[in-house]
């Protein structure tokens, strides 16, 4: 496992210090026109679903919907900057073999998905370092493996693919169990305390492997313990918005943080309330009209997307 020790951690500061000096520094310049609408719309939404916070299983899905988007907002940074979104893709599809595993085995989905998606992940990584296959033929495997198993396995455990199975593709925020929700709690306290540990060794890596390398970071192990923390953080999001639009929530919270620029803290803040404020917006539409969470979430990320654009090009002198 990575050391992390002192001397690495003061050599490392450089590179991530030039973007940034603090959250000080990063409130000066605000959030932008376009956080500040999407956490306006999720207040307002928010607030539309307090009469509904006495039942127990609204306030499960809240708190899921909650530690899933902080995850997600931290961990879409680094797969932003280190441009492995076809990766996370890879990771976020190849869970569904460990959900239908699940169902095979009668155990939990979530649960059996662990660790057959770290599994996956070492995989895949393996395969591009050691058998020297190239990373589109990797990812490949990996994408369309995971969703061939997770069928094959469901089929064989003979339950079809009932609605539940569908929650678990496409999203079903609500039907959270007390278990899931305490395992989301378990992954997301695993996750933050390893980025806690580690994030300057992973922002190094994410902008220059090679510079790590020269200050004597053990790349390949930082690597493969970043990519197992975003294989975790899918599996924190398959309830919220599904297998299939898990990539979606690795990808457009950074994207749009990154486009309205920044200090790396701002960056790494805005893309968190950006990734709740989506999940809020999923939690609104999915109980409003009845509809898949996760398919909810993807238009309005979308949308604030392209008013990210708006705004950068209002910006330019």
């Amino acid at each position: 496992m990575p050391s992390g020790n002192a001397g690495s951690r003061a050599s490392t500061s450089s590179i991530t210090g030039a973007w940034g000096e603090g959250w000080e520094g990063s409130l000066k310049g605000g959030l932008g026109f376009t956080v500040w609408a999407a956490l306006i719309i999720a207040a307002i939404l928010a607030y539309r679903l307090s009469p509904i916070l006495h039942y127990g299983f609204v306030r499960a899905a809240l708190a899921a919907g909650l530690l899933a988007g902080i995850l997600s907002g931290i961990i879409s940074v680094y797969i932003a900057v280190k441009r492995v979104t076809l990766m996370s893709g890879g990771i976020s599809h190849a869970a569904f073999g460990g959900v239908g595993l699940g169902y095979l085995l009668g155990v939990n989905p979530l649960l059996a998905a662990i660790p057959f998606s770290l599994a996956a992940t070492f995989l895949a990584l393996a395969l591009g370092r050691k058998a020297r296959v190239h990373e589109d033929a990797a990812l490949s495997i990996l994408w369309a493996g995971g969703m061939s198993l997770g069928i094959l396995f469901v089929a064989l455990g003979g339950r079809g693919f009932g609605h539940d199975l569908l929650g678990y593709l496409f999203g079903s925020l609500f039907a959270v169990s007390t278990f899931e929700l305490t395992l989301i709690l378990a992954i997301a306290a695993c996750v933050l305390a390893v980025v806690a540990l580690f994030h300057k060794d992973f922002m190094v890596i994410c902008f220059d492997e090679d510079y790590g390398r020269a200050l004597g970071l053990p790349v390949d192990r930082l690597n493969l313990l970043l990519m197992c923390m975003a294989a975790l953080t899918v599996i924190g999001l398959i309830r919220v918005v599904g297998v299939l639009l898990a990539i979606a929530l690795l990808v457009i919270p950074a994207m749009v943080a990154l486009k309205l620029g920044g200090s790396l803290r701002q960056v790494m803040a805005s893309s968190i309330l950006l990734a709740v404020s989506f999940i809020i917006y999923g939690a609104w539409f999915s109980y409003m009209f009845d509809l898949p969470s996760g398919a909810a979430v993807l238009p309005a990320s979308a949308l604030l997307f392209a008013l990210a654009g708006v705004e950068k090009a209002l910006r330019r002198p």
